[in-house]
């Protein structure tokens, strides 16, 4: 998250889609301009194979996603 004038960004809208059997898109609204992190894994220590997913842009519509999905396998 980014610090600024505006405060802390406060999330709304958070979704994760329809995931398929390899991925799923994370997407959330801000009300203020914020980088993107997605913090994931099998466990909620958060150590998945690619975690945390970060994206350096910033804005209020946010959109992440995860590849290399096991199917029918649980992820926090």
């Amino acid at each position: 998250m980014i610090s600024s004038n505006w405060g802390n960004p406060v999330i709304s809208s958070l979704s994760s889609g329809t995931p398929n059997a390899n991925d799923a898109t994370i997407t959330w609204t801000t009300n203020v301009i914020a980088d993107s992190h997605v913090f994931w894994g099998l466990t909620t220590a958060y150590g998945g194979l690619t975690s945390p997913i970060m994206v350096a842009t910033y804005e209020t519509s946010h959109s992440v996603q995860i590849t290399g999905l096991t199917a029918a396998t649980t992820y926090n």
